[in-house]
């Protein structure tokens, strides 16, 4: 029973940490062309294209028009293997936090 608390409230505190990290680091105050450098330099154009738009002949699906959190949730699942993808599972996983906020941040302002 007590480590079930303590399991519970570690990720508890985990949830909140990583939310106000989050909330704590918008990404409307880094100029544009460094989160384009970033999102040429962690391989994510490849796939995805320079707005999120997608591109079918490499099976990289739209990013844009999803919430930041969304991307970040769905970033943080690959890196942490909860979402089984060969490519994205190696991508994510060399990404820092604070470039998945920025990432996220990023994709979610194309429509």
């Amino acid at each position: 029973m007590k480590s079930s608390r303590h399991a519970v409230t570690s990720l508890l505190l985990i949830t909140l940490i990583g939310q106000a990290f989050a909330d704590n680091v918008s990404t409307n105050k880094i100029p544009l062309e460094k989160l384009q450098a970033v999102v040429q330099a962690k391989g994510c154009a490849s796939c995805h294209g320079t707005r999120g738009q997608g591109n079918p002949a490499m099976k990289g699906p739209r990013l844009a028009g999803q919430t930041a959190d969304a991307l970040a949730s769905k970033l943080r699942d690959y890196r942490n293997g909860e979402i089984k993808n060969p490519t994205m599972n190696v991508m994510a996983y060399r990404l820092s936090d604070q470039d998945i906020v920025e990432l996220s941040g990023y994709f979610s302002r194309f429509q």
